[in-house]
C-alpha cells in the first residue's frame, strides 16, 4: 500500500497525540502563507469536498498557490484537538507506548473480511488515501478497496461532477445549459440556462448533485454558444479555442502535484534546454517521481520539431535511456529552419507544458498531463470533436481510430488478430486531421505502452524510457509521412519480382503437393510468381534443415531449379543469420526470407518448466517483471511474459527484454537483411518480417499476421494496410482467403479479388482448426474464385509498371503504394471515415465486397470524375454515393480522372508482363487535363547506379508530352495510348508531328499500332 508523504505526517502526529506528547502551539492552524502550502486536494476539487476531506479551504490570487491544502503541520484538521499539535520529538528514554505489540504505521487491516468501507463505489486511489484511507485492491466481489483504518470512521462522500469554464472575450456571462443521457434538462429548465458561479480570473463554475453520473452541457451568454460537450463523467474544465472547446487542467487553480517548473531555460535560433524541476512537489502516481529533467527542444526542420526529455541524473535510472543506436544505424539529417511552421515557446518559472501551434497561431497538440516517473510516463491531449485519429498500432480495427471509445497496448506478441488488442508490431506515430490540416506525432520510446482516446483525451502511457518526441507539421498526411520517413528510414529499395501473386500454406505434406500446386496455377491461367514453403520443409522444425523423407535435398534443388527455368521464385521460412543463411541458400537456393514469431514469440509464459517469481511491485524498487502500471496486454492486463520471454532476460550488450521487447523484431530485420546482402551484394534483399516496430520498412515487408477466415478479417486487411503506409511498411499484405479457419468459394472469391490489389498479394493457409485440417484454399479450388481470382489478377499484372513506379518512389521519395481517402481529401467529411475502399498509387480505386451474399456495393466517390476500368463510357462525377454491381466473379475499379496509368500485359509472370509492350491509359480530368510517372530500370540491382528511366506523362490543351530522363536500355516499346474523357472526335493525331491511325467512340480515343521507344521523349497531339 502506498501513502502520500504528508498523509503520513498527519497520522503519525494523531499517534502522538494520543500519548500525550509534547505540545506545539498551532501547528493545526490553517493560516499558511500562499506559496508554502502543501496541496491537500486535486484538480477541479470544491470547497465542500475539501472540508469534509479534512484540509483547509482558502482561496487565493496567488500563482501556484492551492486553494485546498493540509494545515501548518502538514496534516489534516480532524487529526487535531481544537489549535493544539503535538511533536514526535521525544526522547528514546522518554516515550510512553502508544500501542501494542505488531502494531504497524497505518494500521491498515489486511484481512479482507474485516474491512470497513471508506468510499464508495468508483472511488480513486487518490481521492482514497487523500481522505486518510486505506487502499487495498481486492479479487473478491464486495471487499471495499477503500477501507477506514482500526478504530476509525471515515466516510469519503462521492463528489459531485463540476464543470468549469473559461469566459471568452466579448462574453457577457456565462450560463449553464445541461441535460442527461436520455435528453433529460437537468440545469437551465429555460434557454439560455442560468448564470453559474464567477469564481475569478475569468472562470465560472457548476457542480453538479452527487447522483449525476454522466452529463451533456453546453456555455452560452444568450447570444454566443459553444458546441455541444457530451458524455462528461469527471470534474472538468473547459475553454473555446476558435470554435472548438477544449479540455484544460488550467482551471484557475495551482499546479498540481504531478507538475514541472521551468528552471534554467536557455534559448537560440535552433532551440532551447531548461531543467524541470518537481521541486517539493509529490505527484507518484504510480511509481516514485524523478524531480529533476533535463529538456531539449531542437527544429530540426521548418516541418519538424524534435522534443527530448530525460532524469537529469540519466547514470541512475538506465532504463529511461534512449532506444539503442543500432536501431537507426543512419543519420537523421537536419533542415533548413528559417521559416518554421510551428512555434512552441516556455518561460523561466513557469509549469512546463507542451502547447504546438501552427505558425499562424492554430493549436495542433496542447497537453494536459505530464507525469515522468521510472516506470511510467503520461502524456495527454485534447481531441478536437472535429479531428480524425489514424495511426498508433498494430491494431485490428477501423482506420480511423475511435474519438470517444479507443484503448490498446502496445506490446509486440504473438496474437492471433483479435479486435482491438496488441498484436505484432508497435508503432507509438499517429496523425491528425484538425480542419483539413495534419500533423505528425511520434513517441520513440521502445517500452510497452498504452494508447486510449476517452471523452476527448488521448491518453499514452508507457512503462519506461524517455519522452522522444517527434512533431511534424504536414499539412497533407503524404506530407507527414515524407517528414516521419526521414526520422525512421525511408522504405527498402524491394525487386520488381516482389509485386508478383505469392502461393503458401502451413501443411504442404512434401515437394510433390507443392509442385502439384504450381502447376494447377498453370493449367487454371493464374498467375503466379513466387512459391512458398512454411515449415512443413524443416526436419523436426529445426532451422536450416530439410525433411530427408517430404522435402529431401535433391528433390528441392531440382524444384527450385524448375521454378528459375519459368522465372518464377522461392521463399521459405527461417529464424537465424549470416553463415547459417548462405549453407541453406547453397542447399537451395532461395530468392528471399521470411522470418516469423519474432516478437519474440513463445509456447510458455517466460522460462519454460519454471515455477513464478514474479514478486509485487514495491514503491522505490525497479521490477520488470511486474511494473506499477499495467497496460492491456492481451485485451486483459497479461503479464507482460505472457507467450514471451521474461522481462528481466538479459541481451548481448546488457539491455533486457523489459526495455526493448518492441524492438525485438525489428532488430532481427537488420540483421537479416544485412546477412542477405552480404550473401549477395548484387541483388535487392527481400525480407518478410511478422514483428515490425518504426523503421522496419527500411529492411522488409510485412504481412497483416494469423488471421481467419471470416469477413471481418478481410474488411481489418483493408484497414491494416492503410495504417502500414503510415508506419513506413508499404508492402504489406493480408493471409489472402485467410489463415485460420476454412475458406468457401464465396468468401475466397471477394478475397482473391481485394488480394489482388494488396502490394504484397499472397493466399495463405493454415494447417489445423477445430482438431482437423483445414481445407486448401488455393484460388483454382473453386470455379468461380478461379474466375475472379483470374479477372482481377490481370487487372494486378496490367498495372505491374504503375505499381512498380510507387514501389520504387516509396523508397525514393517516401510516398505510398496505397491511399486512403483521408490522405487525398482532407477536407471532406465523408472522406475522412472511408476505409472499405482504397486508391492503389493516387489514381485506381478499389471498392471491393466485404459483405457475404451481396451482389453489389455501395460506394462513395469523392470530388472528380471516375472512369469505370471496364466500361470507360460509365463515368461516375463525384462527390456522390453510387450502388455498383459486382457479381461474385467481379470487383469494381475505376480510374480517377487526371490520372495516367502506364500498363503491360497482362501475363501469368512478371518476367512474361516485362516482355510485353507499353500501354498507356489517360483519364482526362474535368479540366481536360492528366498527368503521370514511370519508372524502369532492372528490377534487381540493389545499387541502380543511375541507370533508371523516369518518365513525366502530362496532357493539356489536346497535347500529351513524356519528357524524362534515360540511362536505362528498355527493350519494349509503346505500342497503345487510350484517352478516356475527350469531348469529341479529333480531325487528326499526331505523333511527333507524325499522323497517327486512331479511334474514337463513347468519348474514347484510342491510338493504336504506335511503336514508340521508351527511351526518348515523344508528344502527341488532337484536335
Amino acid at each position: 500500500m502506498k501513502f502520500n508523504r504528508a498523509i503520513l505526517i498527519a497520522k503519525f502526529a494523531a499517534l502522538s497525540s494520543a500519548a500525550g506528547l509534547i505540545k506545539r502551539d498551532d501547528q493545526c492552524s490553517c493560516t499558511v502563507e500562499p506559496l508554502a502550502r502543501k496541496d491537500c486536494g486535486y484538480i477541479g476539487i470544491n470547497e465542500s469536498a475539501c472540508v469534509s476531506n479534512g484540509c483547509c479551504w482558502d482561496p487565493s490570487n496567488v500563482d501556484g498557490a492551492p486553494w485546498c491544502f493540509y494545515t501548518a503541520s502538514g496534516g489534516k484538521t480532524t487529526e487535531c484537538k481544537s489549535s493544539e499539535s503535538y511533536s514526535c520529538e521525544v526522547d528514546e528514554s522518554s516515550r510512553t507506548d502508544c500501542g501494542y505489540y505488531g502494531i504497524n504505521e497505518s494500521e491498515c487491516v489486511t484481512d479482507e473480511k474485516s474491512r470497513v468501507d471508506c468510499g464508495y463505489i468508483g472511488v480513486t486511489k487518490r481521492q482514497c488515501e487523500a481522505a486518510g484511507c486505506c487502499w487495498a485492491e481486492s479479487e473478491t466481489d464486495g471487499i471495499p478497496w477503500c477501507f477506514n483504518e482500526v478504530g476509525k470512521d471515515i466516510h469519503i462522500e462521492k463528489e459531485g461532477i463540476t464543470v468549469r469554464f473559461q469566459k471568452p472575450y466579448g462574453w457577457s456571462t456565462v450560463n449553464l445549459w445541461a441535460w442527461d443521457d436520455e435528453d433529460n434538462n437537468i440545469y437551465g429548465e429555460v434557454w439560455p440556462g442560468k448564470t453559474i458561479n464567477d469564481i475569478g480570473d475569468g472562470w465560472y463554475s457548476y457542480t453538479f448533485p452527487s447522483d449525476v453520473s454522466s452529463v451533456n452541457v453546453l456555455f452560452n451568454d444568450g447570444n454566443n454558444q459553444t458546441k455541444d460537450i457530451t458524455n462528461i463523467k469527471s470534474s472538468s474544465c473547459f475553454k473555446l479555442v476558435g470554435d472548438n472547446v477544449m479540455k484544460t487542467d488550467d482551471c484557475g487553480l495551482g499546479p498540481s502535484g504531478c507538475s514541472y517548473t521551468i528552471t534554467d531555460l536557455k534559448t537560440s535560433e535552433s532551440g532551447m534546454t531548461a531543467v524541470l524541476d518537481l521541486e517539493d512537489r509529490i505527484c507518484e502516481k504510480y511509481d516514485i517521481d524523478i524531480p529533476k529533467l533535463d529538456f531539449q527542444a531542437k527544429f530540426e526542420t521548418n516541418d519538424r520539431l524534435h522534443i527530448h526529455i530525460q532524469p537529469t541524473d540519466i547514470e541512475d535510472y538506465p532504463h529511461n535511456v534512449d532506444v539503442p543506436e543500432d536501431a537507426y544505424p543512419f543519420e537523421i539529417e537536419d533542415g533548413p529552419n528559417d521559416d518554421l511552421q510551428y512555434s512552441y515557446e516556455l518561460v523561466d518559472g513557469e509549469t512546463f507544458k507542451i502547447n504546438i501551434n501552427r505558425k499562424d497561431g492554430t493549436p495542433v497538440f496542447e497537453s494536459m498531463s505530464f507525469i515522468f516517473e521510472r516506470q511510467y510516463l503520461e502524456i495527454s491531449k485534447n481531441v478536437d470533436s472535429n479531428s480524425a485519429i489514424y495511426g498508433f498500432g498494430e491494431v485490428f480495427g477501423p482506420y480511423k481510430r475511435n474519438s470517444e471509445n479507443t484503448s490498446h497496448a502496445l506490446w509486440n506478441a504473438d496474437n492471433a488478430d483479435p479486435v482491438g488488442q496488441n498484436l505484432y508490431g508497435s508503432h507509438p506515430f499517429y496523425i491528425e486531421i484538425i480542419d483539413g490540416k495534419a500533423y505528425g506525432f511520434y513517441l520513440k520510446n521502445s517500452h510497452g505502452m498504452q494508447f486510449s482516446i476517452q471523452d476527448g483525451l488521448m491518453t499514452i502511457q508507457a512503462i519506461g524510457g524517455n519522452f522522444d518526441m517527434y512533431f511534424f507539421m504536414g499539412p497533407s498526411m503524404e506530407d507527414i509521412t515524407k517528414q516521419y520517413f526521414q526520422v525512421i528510414g525511408a522504405p527498402a529499395l524491394l525487386p520488381y519480382w516482389s509485386l508478383g501473386w505469392h502461393q503458401c500454406r502451413y501443411g504442404y505434406r512434401n515437394i510433390d503437393e507443392v509442385r502439384e500446386v504450381v502447376a494447377n496455377y498453370k493449367k487454371n491461367n493464374i498467375p503466379l510468381d513466387t512459391m512458398w514453403i512454411d515449415i512443413d520443409y524443416m526436419e523436426n522444425n529445426k532451422d536450416f534443415t530439410y525433411d530427408a523423407k517430404n522435402f529431401p535435398v535433391s528433390e528441392m534443388k531440382k524444384f527450385v531449379n524448375e521454378l528459375k527455368s519459368n522465372h518464377q521464385y522461392y521463399i521459405n521460412m527461417i529464424e537465424y543469420w549470416t553463415n547459417e543463411i548462405k549453407l541453406f541458400k547453397d542447399l537451395a537456393m532461395t530468392d528471399g526470407n521470411w522470418i516469423d514469431m519474432n516478437e519474440a514469440a513463445s509456447f510458455c509464459n517466460g522460462a519454460c518448466n519454471s515455477g513464478s517469481d514474479d514478486s509485487k511491485f514495491k514503491m522505490g524498487e525497479f521490477n520488470p517483471r511486474n511494473p506499477p502500471f499495467a497496460i492491456n496486454n492481451f485485451g486483459y492486463e497479461a503479464p507482460l511474459k505472457t507467450k514471451t520471454l521474461d522481462m528481466d532476460v538479459q541481451y548481448y550488450g546488457g539491455l533486457i527484454d523489459y526495455d526493448i521487447h518492441n524492438m525485438y523484431g525489428h532488430m532481427e530485420s537488420i540483421v537479416s537483411y544485412e546477412a542477405l546482402l552480404n550473401i549477395d551484394p548484387i541483388k535487392r534483399p527481400f525480407l518478410l518480417s511478422r514483428s515490425t516496430f518504426p523503421g522496419t520498412g527500411r529492411y522488409a515487408a510485412h504481412w497483416l499476421g494469423d488471421n481467419h477466415s471470416w469477413w471481418k478479417d478481410m474488411y481489418y486487411s483493408i484497414t491494416g494496410m492503410l495504417s502500414f503506409q503510415l508506419f513506413g511498411i508499404p508492402m504489406v499484405g493480408s493471409d489472402t482467403c485467410g489463415f485460420q479457419a476454412n475458406a468457401d468459394e464465396e468468401l475466397c472469391a471477394r478475397w482473391m479479388a481485394l488480394g489482388a490489389f494488396n502490394p504484397f498479394g499472397r493466399n495463405h493457409n493454415g494447417l489445423e482448426w477445430d482438431n482437423a485440417r483445414i481445407r486448401s484454399q488455393e484460388p483454382y479450388i473453386w470455379p468461380k474464385t478461379a474466375e475472379a481470382s483470374r479477372r482481377a489478377l490481370a487487372i494486378r499484372y496490367k498495372i505491374l509498371p504503375y505499381m512498380y513506379t510507387y514501389l520504387v518512389r516509396t523508397h525514393t521519395h517516401s510516398e505510398m503504394i496505397l491511399y486512403s481517402f483521408a490522405a487525398l481529401w482532407p477536407n471532406d467529411a465523408t472522406a475522412l471515415g472511408i476505409d472499405k475502399q482504397f486508391l492503389v498509387g493516387k489514381g485506381i480505386l478499389i471498392t471491393p465486397v466485404i459483405e457475404q451474399g451481396k451482389t453489389s456495393v455501395e460506394g462513395y466517390f469523392p470530388e472528380g470524375i471516375w472512369y469505370d476500368w471496364y466500361d470507360h463510357s460509365n463515368v461516375i462525377t463525384g462527390p456522390t454515393y453510387k450502388v455498383l454491381n459486382a457479381p461474385i466473379e467481379h470487383i469494381p475499379v475505376h480510374i480517377r480522372g487526371g490520372q495516367i496509368i502506364p500498363t503491360q500485359g497482362p501475363s501469368l509472370t512478371v518476367y512474361e508482363n516485362r516482355n510485353k509492350p507499353f500501354e498507356l491509359l489517360v483519364a482526362l480530368d474535368s479540366e481536360k487535363k492528366a498527368h503521370g510517372i514511370l519508372y524502369l530500370d532492372d528490377g534487381i540491382s540493389y545499387n541502380v547506379d543511375g541507370k533508371f528511366n523516369e518518365i513525366e506523362y502530362n496532357v493539356e490543351n489536346g497535347t500529351l508530352t513524356a519528357k524524362g530522363s534515360y540511362n536505362y536500355d528498355e527493350p519494349q516499346n509503346l505500342h497503345e495510348i487510350s484517352i478516356l474523357g475527350v469531348s469529341s472526335k479529333p480531325s487528326t493525331v499526331t505523333v511527333n508531328d507524325a499522323d497517327a491511325q486512331f479511334e474514337f467512340s463513347n468519348n474514347e480515343l484510342i491510338i493504336k499500332n504506335l511503336d514508340i521507344s521508351m527511351n526518348d521523349d515523344f508528344v502527341v497531339s488532337w484536335n
